[in-house]
């Protein structure tokens, strides 16, 4: 390279910008090949305050060589990353602390010399640079390139950006064949590289180096963020020819891979090394198994080889077809075979496979081409094997091509896909329509007879005759009428990004037509008994997360189900949103997980609804939030998220299995692959664990929460018409277990014995073992009814009823094959002596007797219960000859609206064992009637027509709200007695929460717990009057505030549901609330509120164990 000058010239004064139309006279200033002048503006400016670390600061202009600015320039200190571009004026402005000494400017732009220019700065001190940039007068460079990632595939829309001394000058991204370029580079000698960025691979960065005049490719190769390795190679058969469609499976891997038309295959699996074995199938071939090692780098070629199965399979053709009189191969040859459906086209090398299971046998296979005439070979195939032939066509002039269009006789719209079959002189065509209902057939005999039919879902078949000329292009225009459903179905799912949107509200609507349903957790939908006719059907899909999303489907469709895949974008809302999904490792919802939100410095929680939490914040800034969850039987899971003010953010958490504790999965299927519904599944150990499930529509089932042991358990599969499947099931400490079983049609007889179970009262019993020998078993339902279907039990059998207390009693039966037989069991006291249960239900609000509660007895440490019946008139139960060797037994209620309960007693020798169950409401109380007198309600009413407009006004806002509702709903504050306030749990939810948040208003409280206006009015004037809260008036706002915490210790009566926690912590210090509940038959959130006022009132005391906290009566507490 020529060397260069480098002109320096100061500049005094305020700087000036050339005038545009000057620019040929500050060309001629300047030497052809000089680099750049550099104009020295005014001195430095000294620091002050000096000793310490100030800010320095470096300006300029840049200008070109004709003295105009210089816009995108890279300004920068050299061997750092400060910098700064230059703006449409040339201007540019660093300030930084770490300017001060001795340092390089470096002033860099694509198409100019790069200039350079030393400086001195002290400690705070200022200075301006100005420069002009020369043009480069050697060619400019380009670099090109391409992004694969690891197995070759192009990757589309990588970022990759041109950095230059370490800072970024210019980014491209790459097209669909993964290419990029860069133009008009300078040669020069800068600090070049190339980062590349694309989701789910790791960064690259490479160096790139511009030569001038020149082209640099760069082929860069991305990694995956995951670690993969490359297994690849091809499938022939015995003679060597490829075999496409094989399915390749690799030992460790749950994917499958297929090959090409060339046989080959390509394989993106996980990064682990070593030995694997590929297994390779094809239907009529002999499945093979083959060895591989994996190396370094990662990539491993195999070939592998199959035989033609002795029960056959697809057969395969190889067709090879060239020109006659040169030999070379032709591409866009028709292939078909006669009496087949179907036409293949060589390709680039004159090749066409054929693979088809029904074409063994001899075979005419018939070849044609424009302007060349057809020809005909008769080949043969053994049933699964493979061959080839071929086959050579002469050009001709004298035959003639059939062009068509086929389109719909009452819309003039293009028909897509119909069937076009041509018949001249018994030779056949057959053609499909492509995407503008075009059609195009070669080689067909002019001058005679020829018959076309055409064929097409919804529309009636086609038929005309037609005689074609030669040396023309014949033309057909094939009008059909339509033969479409009156009426069609859609089915759709919704989706946002983040995955499915359940619950949406889906509208349909036109002439004779509107129709409204919601999407189901799979955010599916489905619409049935569209009318066809009528024009077009509009629809819309809403949500209060999502903007609202509207379209219409275009009348008359052919097909009987249209389907539609919507997304919705989120909406911004009001308040700030955090939603997500609780999950355990195979995707299956987690019901009653905790969640803990930690985020701008406070703390929330909530539960999990089928699997769905939701936190609703008062927050205006963004914030960095964590989640914390865990469920019952899970370990925790911590993950940090990045919350958006007043957006919806979703964060799905995926819990692991906790200790001890495994899930046993899989699906059921018949042999030829499809999957069984409502089959019986069932998971057994012993006598110590067993559990029944229903596959489910996909043939899925899934025992969760299953006990790890070393040793298996007994996976049993029975369904009517199949032959019955047990297995051998492990259940791995923290892990799933997979089995899919497959169920093969019955061939032998299966017998069906049924009947009822009651003890000597007649009284249905539930729970007894019907058992034949030690190989059938089943347990009697609630009615004492019973079902035991097995094969081969034709001949005597001895079949047993039998249940803890009971004498067990045997019948002997014979049974021929096929039958079905019923047979009655009636079980007797086994020593003779029976006691009775009693009891009664009442309200525990009022003492009212509750009619109708399902009340259930059975021996205490059971799992089942043997005996159910219903309360009375006067809320009453009673069981009779019930075992007194069951020492101990558990009566459980429930009841609609009431929180079920459950209480175990020792059973009385003499006088009936007495039960009394108080539940509470789990809803709202309603005002009890009456609640306004006949006289009241006309004096009430007489005033409404004048006082409408002004309640209207005064309830617009909050406190006017508050009081209007309050003075509404005064009848009800006088049925609750103070010590019964606490007793209602959303009351006591409300309470807690303003005892957590003083002086939180109306509004807040009401979109907390998603309450009416009504319902939150009347308990915050229920506390309030009964001096748990006080309110304050805020402007518009009522705030409320507790009221010294509450009542004191002294007024405090325990309530129903209190006593009987105090009574089984006292019966069994240490108890978790888990455990209460489940002994009390409560939920764990009324149990946990009422341990913490219980708690508060000196009642209880807890203590942590491990991540336990257990419970135990405070001592200084009297019984």
């Amino acid at each position: 390279m020529t060397p260069v000058r480098l002109g320096v010239k100061l500049m005094s004064g305020r700087t000036t910008f050339p005038d545009r139309n000057d620019r040929a006279g500050h060309g001629r200033m300047l030497p052809v090949l000089a680099v750049l002048l550099v104009l020295l503006a005014s001195p430095m400016a000294l620091a002050a305050n000096g000793g310490g670390s100030l800010t320095e600061t470096i300006s300029g202009y840049v200008f070109d060589e004709t003295g105009m600015p210089a816009e995108g320039v890279l300004v920068n200190v050299e061997h750092t990353s400060v910098g700064a571009p230059t703006d449409s004026n040339g201007h540019y402005l660093m300030r930084g602390v770490d300017l001060d000494g001795h340092g390089t400017l470096m002033f860099t732009a694509d198409g100019y010399l790069t200039a350079r220019v030393e400086y001195d700065l002290p400690d705070g001190g200022r200075m301006s640079r100005s420069v002009y940039l020369v043009e480069v007068e050697e060619a400019a460079g380009e670099v090109v390139g391409t992004v694969t990632a690891f197995d070759g595939s192009p990757v589309e829309d990588a970022l990759v950006t041109m950095m230059v001394n370490e800072l970024p000058s210019t980014a491209v991204r790459t097209d669909p064949d993964g290419n990029f370029r860069f133009r008009d580079l300078s040669p020069e000698e800068v600090d070049r590289s190339l980062t590349v960025e694309a989701e789910g691979y790791m960064t690259v960065e490479v160096p790139a180096r511009v030569e001038a005049g020149a082209e640099t490719h760069l082929e860069i190769v991305l990694l995956p963020e995951v670690p993969m390795e490359l297994v690849r190679g091809s499938v022939t058969d015995g003679r060597g020819l490829p075999l496409p469609g094989a399915t390749i499976a690799l030992e460790g891997s749950r994917d499958e891979w297929t090959t090409d038309i060339d046989g080959t295959f390509s394989a993106l699996v996980d990064g682990r090394k070593g030995a694997r074995d590929v297994t390779v199938s094809l239907k009529g071939y002999e499945d093979n198994t083959y060895p591989v090692v994996i190396p370094e780098p990662g990539v491993a070629t195999v070939h592998l080889t199959l035989d033609i199965a002795g029960n056959g399979g697809p057969e395969t053709l190889w067709v090879e077809v060239v020109n006659t009189q040169t030999g070379e191969p032709l591409e866009g040859a028709s292939v078909t075979m006669e009496g087949q459906v179907g036409t293949w086209t060589t390709d680039s090398i004159g090749r066409s496979i054929l693979t088809r299971d029904d074409i063994e046998g001899r075979q005419t296979i018939v070849v044609s081409k424009d302007r060349f005439t057809s020809a005909a070979e008769i080949f043969e195939l053994e049933d699964g094997g493979s061959g080839s032939v071929r086959m050579s066509i002469t050009r001709t002039s004298n035959a003639v091509s059939l062009e068509g269009v086929v389109t719909d006789a009452s819309t003039h719209e293009q028909v897509v896909d119909a069937v076009v079959t041509v018949n001249a002189e018994g030779i056949i065509w057959l053609i499909h329509t492509d995407a503008n209902g075009l059609f195009l057939i070669h080689n067909l005999p002019p001058g005679v007879s020829t018959i076309v039919v055409v064929s097409a879902p919804g529309y009636s078949p086609l038929e005309i005759e037609t005689t074609l000329e030669e040396f023309v292009l014949n033309h057909l225009v094939l009008e059909m009428d339509s033969d479409r459903p009156e009426y069609t179905s859609v089915r759709g799912v919704v989706d946002d990004d983040a995955g499915p949107v359940p619950g949406a509200l889906v509208t349909f609507w036109k002439d004779g037509l509107d129709a409204v349903t919601r999407t189901d957790e799979d955010g599916g939908f489905s619409i049935t008994e569209i009318p066809v006719p009528g024009g077009p059907v509009y629809y819309m899909v809403e949500d209060q997360y999502h903007v609202p999303y509207s379209g219409q489907l275009e009348m008359p469709v052919e097909d009987d189900v249209l389907y539609l895949e919507i997304f919705l974008e989120h909406e911004i809302v009001p308040k700030t949103v955090v939603i997500g999904d609780v999950t355990d490792l195979d995707g299956y919802p987690i019901e009653h997980a905790r969640i803990l939100l930690f985020a701008g410095g406070s703390t929330w929680e909530t539960r999990s609804i089928e699997g769905v939490f939701e936190f609703y914040l008062d927050e205006d800034t963004d914030m960095a939030g964590e989640l914390s969850v865990t469920g019952d039987g899970y370990g925790w899971n911590n993950q940090t998220t990045t919350i958006r003010t007043k957006f919806v953010n979703r964060v799905d958490v995926r819990l692991s299995l906790g200790p001890g504790l495994s899930n046993v999965v899989g699906t059921i299927s018949t042999d030829p692959g499809r999957p069984l519904d409502g089959v019986e599944v069932r998971l057994s150990f012993l006598s110590t664990y067993n559990e029944v499930t229903i596959s489910e529509a996909d043939g899925s089932y899934a025992f969760r929460l299953v006990p790890s042991r070393e040793d298996p358990y007994t996976l049993a599969v029975v369904a009517e018409g199949y032959d019955g499947v047990t297995v051998e099931a492990m259940a791995l400490n923290g892990k799933s277990s997979r089995y899919d079983l497959t169920l093969h049609e019955d061939v032998t007889s299966v017998e069906t014995i049924h009947g009822t179970v009651a003890n000597s009262y007649g009284e249905p019993m539930a729970s007894t073992v019907i058992s034949i020998g030690t190989t059938h078993t089943v347990l009697s339902e609630a009615n004492g009814s019973f079902v035991l279907v097995a094969e081969d039990l034709e001949g005597w059998q001895t079949i047993s009823a039998s249940s803890p207390g009971f004498e067990t009693v045997h019948r002997s039966i014979e049974i021929d094959p096929g039958e079905t037989m019923g047979v009655e069991f009636v079980l007797s006291v086994s020593d003779g002596w029976s006691v009775s249960v009693r009891g009664m239900v009442v309200k525990a609000h009022d003492g009212k007797a509750i009619e109708g509660a399902t009340v259930r007895l059975g021996w205490y440490g059971s799992d089942n219960w043997t005996f159910e019946t219903a309360t009375n008139a006067q809320g009453g139960f009673n069981f009779d000859l019930v075992p007194r060797a069951w020492g101990r037994v558990t009566v459980t209620v429930s009841v609609k609206g009431y929180w079920g309960d459950a209480h175990d007693e020792i059973l009385r020798d003499t006088e009936p064992t007495w039960f009394e169950f108080y539940l509470q409401r789990d809803e709202v109380i309603e005002p009890e009637a009456p609640m306004v007198t006949e006289q009241q309600a006309k004096q009430v009413g007489i005033g409404v027509g004048v006082t409408i407009a002004v309640i209207a006004a005064i309830f617009a806002t909050e406190v006017g709200k508050v009081a209007i509702l309050g003075l509404l709903l005064v009848p009800l504050y006088t049925k609750i007695k103070r010590e019964k306030v606490m007793d209602h749990f959303i009351r006591g939810r409300i309470y807690e929460f303003i005892c957590s948040n003083p002086g939180v208003n109306y509004s807040s409280i009401k979109e907390q717990f998603k309450l009416t206006n009504g319902t939150v009015t009347y308990h915050l004037s229920m506390l309030e009057r009964q001096e748990f809260i006080r309110a304050k008036q805020d402007g518009i706002y009522k705030r409320y505030f507790s009221n010294n915490g509450g009542p004191a210790v002294s007024d405090v009566q325990p309530m129903s549901l209190q006593l009987s926690i105090a009574k089984a912590v006292r019966e069994t210090p240490g108890l978790t609330q888990k455990e209460i509940a489940i002994r009390l038959g409560s939920s764990k959130q009324l149990v946990s509120y009422h341990i913490r006022n219980m708690k508060k009132d000196g009642l209880l005391d807890t203590h942590r164990d491990g991540r336990s906290v257990r419970i135990y009566p405070n001592p200084q507490t009297p019984e």
